[in-house]
């Protein structure tokens, strides 16, 4: 717990702290550190909220990790397009310049 002075009531109130929040919601937490996290943040406003926010964004995260590869944007696309079309363009004049050989290479 953190003690966290309060201005308006004068007195200091406890609040969780983010990992012990973020362990609870991830359910890394043993069973009765789990019920005292789960008691404190049904009665502290704060603490809840956090609590709320670490759940969305662990949801949020998990269902980013489990989606399949997203899709390449369009002009990303093209321009991945345009680089293999330039691409074969420069191979197939390496290869020409190779077969024709060097002409001026002095004669064995």
């Amino acid at each position: 717990m953190t003690e966290i002075p309060n201005a308006a009531s004068g007195r200091i109130d406890e609040h969780l702290d983010e990992m012990t929040l973020l362990l609870y919601a991830e359910g890394q937490l043993d069973r009765n550190r789990a019920q005292e996290v789960s008691a404190h943040a049904q009665d502290c406003p704060p603490c809840r909220t956090l609590l709320r926010a670490l759940e969305r964004e662990s949801r949020l995260l998990t269902r980013a990790m489990l989606e399949e590869d997203e899709p390449l944007p369009s002009r990303l696309a093209a321009f991945q397009e345009r680089a293999q079309k330039s691409m074969q363009w420069i191979w197939g004049a390496v290869f020409a310049l190779a077969a024709t050989g060097d002409q001026n290479a002095p004669a064995p």
